[in-house]
This record gives structure tokens, sequence and C-alpha cells, in this order.
């Protein structure tokens, strides 16, 4: 594996563990053909499963590792890309509370995924802000989403 550079003192910076698996996208192409089974005759080979939209990874700086998600306005996604909605709360204050909150609490799932805190007016209802992650693939969505409500956590799938 490869090492990190060195720390000022010299010795190596510790490596991390990814949070999260990143999907990897595959190029399209037909299925090539094998050169056959036992009897001679041609068999196909699995074909590929449908390339996947890339996944934006946040920077790797260890001050942006220690610092709370910013507020960002909800960005234009990839075609096919999505969210998932974690939350939604009555002030934008309280939402960016529950994304770390949340967050800290599922590495594993949210570490590398980008915060959108959306603000809703659902009239008679108020104002509420929505806390969603992302982008994801349909797949990786969805697969997120039913971890986390395996951990009771509420999440919906959001284009």
């Amino acid at each position: 594996a490869p090492q990190p550079p060195p720390a000022a003192g010299g010795t190596p910076a510790p490596l991390t563990a990814p949070a999260a698996t990143v999907p990897i996208q595959l190029p399209p192409g037909p299925a090539p053909l094998a050169s056959g089974g036992a009897d001679g005759i041609p068999v196909a080979a699995v074909a590929s499963p449908p390339s996947l939209p890339s996944v934006a990874l946040p920077s790797a700086s260890p001050a942006a590792a220690t610092q709370g998600a910013p507020a960002v306005a909800a960005p234009v996604l990839e075609p096919g890309a999505m969210r998932i909605q974690i939350a939604a709360t009555k002030s934008e204050d309280e939402a960016k509370r529950e994304w770390q909150r949340i967050q800290r609490a599922n590495q594993d799932i949210l570490g590398k995924l980008q915060a959108n805190f959306v603000r809703a007016d659902l009239g008679d209802k108020g104002v509420f802000f929505r806390v969603q992650a992302g982008p994801l693939n349909e797949a990786s969505a969805r697969q997120a989403c039913d971890t986390l409500k395996t951990r009771k956590i509420g999440c919906l799938l959001v284009k």
C-alpha cells in the first residue's frame, strides 16, 4: 500500500480507512464471449452492470474532516444522482446540529457525503429545513437508506 508523506517529525502520517465504499464507473461495452464451454459452444461472459454516476468526494485535508459541514444551496446533481433525506427541522441551525449528530454516529455511511439543507415552506405547517446528503447513485442511496433504517434513522430517497 502507498505510504502517506512523512509528517513534520519525519514519521509517516497514519492511514485512515475510507468511511464508505464508492462505486467505480465502468465504461459501457458489449459483453465479450468466452472461448467456449466443455462442449466447445461459445458462452457469453457475465454482462457488466450499467455504469454508475461518479460520486464527488470531499477534500482529504485533516482540517476539513474536523469541521462541521457548511450550509450549501442544493447543487445541480448529475443525471440519475440522488440524495438521501435523514431529517427535517424547524430551523437551519437545528438542521446543522442534527446533521452533525447523525453523521458522527454513522460515519461508515455518511462520512464522505455532502450535506444539503433545503428550506421547504409547507404553508400552514410552517417552514422546515430538510437535511439531505449526497450525491449518490440510486443503488447506493437505497442501500444507505436501508442501513440507516435498521439503525432507527428515518430516511427518504430524494432526486
